[in-house]
Parts: structure tokens; sequence; C-alpha cells
């Protein structure tokens, strides 16, 4: 039981790890967890969320719209952020990209991989207010819009891509 106990705190302490480094103390038949670390500043791990939020979107951009117009690319990234500050969606893209049968192309593609910079600067621009549609929810392609997309108000189009 004892094993198992250290276990559970060792990879609990690995999944936290971003928020400083821990060690693992034995002394006397006692175990403690202490921070080695502790001089983390709260600004550095939002840093870390924003950028690690900032790739994993524009990601996902490149992914569903490829070699789309920039345009396109910024109000895509405006979908999903959008979606995150609306209380009928998930509050953060991870979920709303895994959720929402919308962002299937971006399961079948590899969305894992290094952003580009073009989608990086989308996302910017998008966080920043400068998107075509900075109030979209719904994003679509001609090739896969649903009736319950084409039921809605077309805000933005370019090329095959429709924002509402």
């Amino acid at each position: 039981m004892k094993l198992y106990i250290k276990i559970c705190l060792i990879s609990a302490l690995v999944m936290f790890s971003f928020l400083g480094s821990y060690a693992l103390l034995f002394s006397e038949g006692r175990e403690e967890v202490k921070p080695v670390n502790a001089e983390v500043e709260e600004s550095n791990i939002i840093e870390i969320v924003y950028q690690e939020r900032k790739y994993f979107v524009a990601s996902v951009c490149d992914a569903v719209c490829g070699n789309a117009p920039y345009l396109c690319k910024v109000a895509f990234c405006s979908v999903i952020l959008n979606r995150c500050e609306n209380p009928s969606f998930p509050n953060t893209p991870a979920e709303i990209v895994m959720q929402d049968q919308i962002f299937d192309r971006a399961h079948d593609l590899d969305y894992k991989k290094e952003p580009s910079q073009s989608s990086l600067m989308a996302y910017d621009d998008a966080i920043n207010g400068f998107s075509p549609c900075p109030e979209a929810l719904y994003y679509s392609t001609t090739e896969t819009t649903d009736i319950t997309l084409k039921t809605r108000l077309t805000l933005f189009k370019i090329g095959k891509y429709i924002f509402s």
C-alpha cells in the first residue's frame, strides 16, 4: 500500500511540475513533499498557459485551414476564442476542439505539429479583436455545412470558409 501511495504522489507531482520543482523527502518513516524551487511566479505560470493556448489554437488553425487566406485564419481563431468566452460552450480551446463535430478535420489532420507563423499571428490578431467577424461562434466549409449552420446568419465568408 505504501508503494501505491508513493507512486500516486510522484505521479501527481509530475503532472503539476509546471508549477515548480518538488522533491520527495523521506525522514524517519515520514514522507513529505516540499517545494524545491518556489520562486516560480504566478505571472510566469500565466504566460506559460497563454503560450500553450496560443500554440494549440494556432496548430488547430493550421490543421483545419491549411493554406487558407490570412483573414480566414484570424476568423477561425476568433471562433475558438469566442466559444471560450461564451457560457454555452466549454471554456478551454482543447475542450472545444475535442467536443464539437465542426472541428473533426482537426482530428483527421496533425494539429499537434508546430504551428506556422501566419497562424500564430492570426491568433494574436484574433485575441486583440482584429477579426473580420468578432462575434462568430460557428465555422464551416461549403463542403461540410449542415442544416443547422445553413439557418444561421453568415457573418463572414472567404473562399469555401463560412463563419456565423
